[in-house]
């Protein structure tokens, strides 16, 4: 539950409060609602339950959003490059599959969860 705000001045604590309340009068768990604004709240408003969001954090978001989709891209090739490796493996020298599908997708997984945290 997301509520966007475009103020010049910080946020200030009745914006966040009424938001708040929305929640509580919908049975929807405060800890759920995110308030985001394009530029700064008030302290008060920071302190509320209302997870906020302020133009410097939309910015680093975005920021690792753009890392987390080219790492992702990056890893797709890398994977798809480790299957053909297998496969060329496995056809061409004997070796079995399973067992380096096997180590490939151990190693993937290490990276996605390295990607991801």
């Amino acid at each position: 539950y997301i509520e966007c705000k475009n103020y010049t001045k910080p946020v200030p604590l009745e914006a966040v409060a009424k938001f708040k309340e929305v929640l509580t009068l919908n049975d929807i768990p405060i800890h759920r609602g995110l308030f985001i604004c394009n530029g700064t709240f008030s302290p008060r408003a920071r302190n509320i339950g209302v997870r906020t969001i302020d133009k410097q954090q939309l910015l680093r978001l975005e920021r690792r959003s753009y890392v987390i989709y080219y790492l992702r891209r990056l890893l797709y090739l890398v994977v798809s490059l480790g299957f053909g490796y297998c496969l060329w493996l496995s056809l061409f020298n004997g070796v079995q599959t399973s067992d380096i599908l096997w180590i490939v997708y151990s190693q993937a997984k290490i990276i996605v969860s390295n990607v991801l945290n």
